[in-house]
């Protein structure tokens, strides 16, 4: 297949859902172009030789025209949006890649992109339901971690690492979960821990606390490589209930074990994946047991590792390729 792939300009949901998936179906043998832009510029004439463009969160007029013209002229339209971009708040960090936009009007930018696509793809069940109220096909393909992060080596450390990566929209998730004050109290009652956050802050007055304020998403799983445990809290609100389990996953490629809230995808999830769920009020109980538990923290270590090397791009490439190809068939159908 001759395969378009439009992404947004940063961040790693771009590398999730366009970049990865580009990389691994070149890798398969298609020709395939990847942009990586604020708004699509590339144009019909440009798009309108291949046979699907995959088009990721992109909602704007000019990708709304882009999508209707080219699905006229018969070339398969897939769409993918992974977030619940309909609830970005007037102070989200990335409100400005929606055009200011939130809300109602959002939601409909969004729904006129799903009725335009042949099929419509997501990471998370919640959302797919939600999307199949406006376009009968959408596809749930999981997040998958890039093939490289199964090759890094865990980092040699004194003591124990206790990480956490969120982006600044996870201080609802820090405020409403109290995590400051546990993880301050951590430091306090265990002199062999170090904190370490990417991203989200906690302030914290201590030399065992560490905040990386950005990493670029290739150079995140050395980062993850020096945690000795690894923790994705989320309060249970609507744009959390519809978010991936990426970042469980990227814990356990690198044999980090795990705590999480049974929010969004994570339910389901547990021992058998090298972590556990943790309710509101247990997370200091929680991190404190594996601090202090040894062989359950290496027990969980293992199958963290064994389960992560399941959840890489190039051994579920098939999921994107399958799609891809029933949008061609579609819109060869439709012509």
């Amino acid at each position: 297949m001759r395969i378009a792939v439009i992404g947004m300009h940063k961040g790693a949901n771009t590398f999730y859902r366009a970049l990865n998936p580009a990389r691994v179906l070149d890798d398969r043998g298609h020709t395939v172009q990847f942009w990586g832009v604020q708004e699509p510029t590339m144009g019909f004439d440009t798009l309108r030789g291949f046979d699907v463009v995959l088009i990721y969160r992109h909602c704007g007029e000019v990708a709304q025209q882009l999508a209707v013209g080219l699905k006229k002229a018969g070339v398969a339209i897939v769409y993918d949006d992974d977030d619940m971009v309909g609830n970005v708040t007037a102070d989200h960090p990335h409100r400005r890649d929606f055009g200011g936009l939130r809300g109602v009007a959002l939601n409909q930018r969004v729904r006129r992109m799903l009725r335009a696509a042949h099929i419509v793809t997501t990471p998370s069940p919640t959302l797919a339901a939600q999307y199949r109220e406006t376009t009968d096909d959408v596809r749930v393909i999981e997040n998958y971690v890039p093939d490289g992060f199964a090759s890094l080596r865990r980092t040699a450390h004194e003591g124990i690492v206790v990480g956490w990566v969120a982006g600044p929209d996870h201080e609802v998730d820090r405020d409403r979960l109290r995590l400051r004050d546990t993880l301050d109290r951590l430091l306090s009652e265990h002199r062999d821990v170090r904190v370490v956050t990417v991203g989200v802050a906690l302030g914290l007055d201590s030399r065992r606390y560490e905040h990386i304020v950005y990493v670029e998403f290739p150079e995140l799983g050395a980062v993850i490589g020096g945690f000795d445990l690894g923790l994705a809290p989320l309060v249970d609100v609507p744009i959390n209930r519809t978010r991936a389990s990426s970042k469980v996953k990227e814990y356990a490629v690198l044999g980090v074990p795990w705590l999480a809230s049974p929010v969004g995808t994570y339910p389901g999830l547990g021992e058998a994946e090298g972590g556990r769920l943790v309710a509101d009020d247990d997370w200091y109980e929680a991190i404190e047991r594996l601090v202090t538990h040894h062989r359950e923290r290496r027990r969980l270590a293992k199958r963290a590792a064994r389960w992560g090397r399941s959840q890489t791009i190039g051994k579920h490439a098939q999921a994107w390729e399958i799609v891809l190809q029933d949008a061609v068939e579609r819109a060869r159908a439709e012509a």
